[in-house]
């Protein structure tokens, strides 16, 4: 099940219509005999039908999916599947609720040093605040991954870092919000192989320039 979930995530993230249907027909008939396996099985399903299904019947799955995920005792594997939901909830959940399970899962990550984790929060957070034109919120956003780069040196956070300021600068008009050290070309390699994310790329690019 878990391998039918990695191969429904990057067909959304490279835009493989044929590869999504293979992996959504694998386990369309399973419902799952545990909590992990049904949670699996829903983010399967929200997964596609968010990108090649039916968006109607997105709500509920993710509601099911929320349910079952906040039932789970561990607490990092509870934290790590809400910020894996979060990026489905991102664009089809309410911004009230999204943003508390995220906010619970950064919470829990920040406490743990697991910056990697912590830095996909803060880029949700900071694109959900963008999206609703909270702009405030949103450089707090851009902050806090500058300080998990300061900390932890990690290239993902300096990338998110750079996405947020030139999504915010951009989408307010306010150049000041950019800074010099853009990331390079060579810093984002492995974020140019799926189309989703070279797409992103160019698109700051463009913005910035």
């Amino acid at each position: 099940m878990l391998l039918a979930t990695l191969l429904m995530i990057r067909a959304d993230n490279h835009g493989d219509e044929h590869g999504a249907h293979r992996a959504f027909q694998a386990v369309i008939a399973l419902g799952g005999r545990t909590t992990a396996e049904r949670i699996e099985r829903l983010t399967i399903d929200a997964v596609y039908h968010s990108a090649f299904g039916d968006v109607g019947l997105v709500p509920d799955i993710l509601t099911s999916l929320t349910t079952l995920i906040l039932g789970i005792r561990q607490p990092v594997v509870r934290a790590m599947h809400l910020r894996r939901a979060c990026f489905v909830l991102l664009r089809f959940g309410t911004k009230e609720r999204t943003r508390d399970l995220l906010g619970e899962a950064l919470s829990l990550f920040e406490r743990l040093k697991l910056w990697p984790q912590a830095v996909v929060c803060v880029e949700h957070l900071g694109a959900l605040a963008i999206l609703h034109a909270e702009y405030d919120e949103a450089l707090k956003w851009v902050n806090s991954a500058k300080e998990i780069r300061t900390r932890s040196d990690d290239v993902l956070a300096k990338v998110v870092e750079y996405e947020l300021r030139v999504t915010l600068a951009f989408e307010t008009s306010q150049p000041a919000v950019l800074v010099d050290d853009g990331v390079t070309r060579d810093a984002v390699e492995p974020f140019l192989r799926a189309p989703r994310s070279r797409r992103n790329y160019f698109a700051l690019q463009a913005a910035a320039a």
